[in-house]
């Protein structure tokens, strides 16, 4: 959720053989729905595992191995 609206983000790309992939196709439709308000969804359970250091700004530089 952005304030009242609602926002889908993919990054997993738009090759062709893509659409051949049923995770995709999951992830987008599930998506849509999601932005339409059919499907209800929320990450703030799993937020900071996913996308750690997502509200630093500016992001820090991954740890160094």
């Amino acid at each position: 959720m952005h304030g009242k609206g609602r926002v889908f983000y993919n990054a997993m790309g738009d090759r062709p053989e893509n659409w051949q992939i049923p995770f995709f196709l999951n992830s987008v439709a599930g998506g849509i729905l999601f932005a339409l308000g059919e499907a209800k969804g929320s990450v703030a359970q799993n937020l900071t595992a996913a996308a750690p250091g997502y509200a630093e700004i500016p992001p820090r530089e991954p740890a160094k191995s």
